[in-house]
């Protein structure tokens, strides 16, 4: 059963997981745009959401928690990775009105064919992992993709879905979290379309 005023099932950190894949981390290069400006801000969040978490992302810490070499992410080129993190209070009644948890993830790369590789890896694992793959259903940047799957955690099952989609040399990802049955395709498409507006 669950509790009212609980934050987010621990299953996110699963979901998360996958999606940093390839994402990359703060060092800086002029002619390249702040991913931390790219991700979508408290403003775009649906009314109850707060910031959980919001970083950058050094290479380091993404070749230790995934499966990504150093030399891969030279090899790609990138730049600077930015995630952000929200997450709202919930009780069973308010469970069952949309996302509990959005994440927005932005990497940026020197040139458009690194995101390009970087986008195949994470296609790659997704697919490796068998995750159901759904049509975005509207244009959305040069190359777009939805992944989704479900996730028990105690007595309630959680669905994720995932769009990742690639503007130019930007690699974005937003990942939304709800009670299966209270989230769906949608609205994850919704926050993708106005996060690649921020591209």
């Amino acid at each position: 059963m669950v509790r009212p005023a609980v934050k987010t099932p621990t299953v996110i950190v699963v979901a998360i997981a996958f999606a940093m894949v390839a994402l990359t981390g703060p060092t800086t290069a002029s002619a390249s745009p702040d991913p931390k400006s790219i991700v979508l801000p408290l403003n775009d969040m649906p009314t109850g959401f707060g910031l959980k978490d919001a970083k950058y992302y050094s290479a380091a810490a993404v070749v230790k928690e995934q499966d990504t070499t150093m030399a891969q992410l030279k090899s790609w080129g990138y730049v600077n990775g930015y995630q952000a993190e929200y997450d709202r209070d919930v009780s069973l009644g308010s469970m069952l009105n949309g996302p509990i948890e959005i994440d927005s993830y932005a990497s940026v790369y020197k040139h458009d064919d690194g995101a390009k590789k970087s986008m195949q890896a994470s296609l790659d694992s997704a697919r490796k992992q068998h995750y159901p793959e759904l049509s975005v259903g509207t244009r959305l940047g040069d190359d777009a993709h939805m992944f989704s799957y479900a996730k028990k955690s105690g007595s309630s099952t959680f669905q994720i879905y995932i769009v990742m989609w690639r503007h130019h040399a930007v690699k974005n990802t937003i990942l939304t979290v709800g009670l299966k049955g209270a989230v769906s395709p949608q609205q994850a498409v919704n926050l993708a379309k106005a996060q690649d507006k921020r591209n």
